[in-house]
C-alpha cells in the first residue's frame, strides 16, 4: 500500500521527489528513505533510481 501511494505520487510529479514528498505530507528526507530502503531489498527496479 506504502510503495502504491510513493510509486504513484513519484508517477503524478514526473518523478518530482520533492513535490512527490509534499502530495504524500512526508519530508524529502523520509521519501528518500523509504526508495533507498526499497532499492537495497529488491522492491524497485532502476528506473526510480
Amino acid at each position: 500500500m506504502e510503495k502504491r501511494a510513493i510509486l504513484a505520487a513519484l508517477k503524478s510529479t514526473g518523478g518530482n521527489r520533492t513535490r512527490a514528498a509534499e502530495l504524500l505530507n512526508i519530508s524529502i528526507r523520509t521519501l528518500r528513505n523509504k526508495l533507498q530502503e526499497y532499492r537495497a531489498s529488491g522492491d524497485f527496479n532502476d528506473a526510480l533510481a
